[in-house]
């Protein structure tokens, strides 16, 4: 890479996981994960900007600084219209929601943390094919890098309570969306 070319620094990427024996993400399936270190040496760079893999958005600083834009921008929509609610879903709360709660292609993982530091009772899992966690985790969330058009995904199966799907469609082919529908 160039010295121009933006930078993605590791530092910011680092995976949160719990230790806990309940947690959806250090279970058995765990070591076909792919480590956030690793995931650096698949990058390429295309007219001075980052992208990882096929991904067809960069996944550098600049990218991840509109996305916090455009983050800001829509809930900065909703909240005059809807308290700023990060969701719609009927969730039944009994005044303490203690929801495990998964965000499929969280990208830079805004929506989780926000969600995180809304409901500090709950557990808030973040994955997406590209290693751009945020710097400043809440301890009821955590991410990790999953490529969830690949099965089976190293998550348990049947283990949260809520999943956050946005822009689904954008990632795979017409084809396979609905398979990806039903897997969810």
């Amino acid at each position: 890479m160039s010295p121009d070319s933006p930078s993605l620094d590791p530092q910011p990427y680092t995976v949160n996981p719990g230790p806990d024996d309940d947690d959806p993400i250090n279970n058995d399936r765990r070591s076909s994960t792919t480590s956030v270190a690793s995931d650096f040496n698949n990058l390429k760079e295309i007219y001075g900007r980052l992208f990882k893999g096929e991904s067809w958005q960069p996944v550098d600083n600049m990218h991840r600084d509109y996305e916090m834009s455009l983050h800001q921008l829509i809930s900065g929509l909703y909240e005059p219209l809807a308290g700023l609610k990060l969701f719609h879903a009927p969730l039944e709360s009994n005044g303490h929601p203690q929801w495990k709660v998964l965000d499929v292609g969280t990208g830079f993982g805004f929506w989780a943390v926000d969600f995180a530091d809304q409901f500090q009772s709950a557990s808030v899992v973040g994955i997406d094919v590209s290693p751009g966690m945020p710097d400043s985790v809440p301890p009821n969330a955590q991410f990790q890098v999953e490529d969830v058009s690949r099965f089976p995904w190293t998550l348990e199966d049947n283990y949260f309570d809520f999943i956050f799907i946005r822009n689904f469609g954008v990632c795979f082919s017409t084809k396979s969306v609905p398979a990806h529908a039903n897997a969810v």
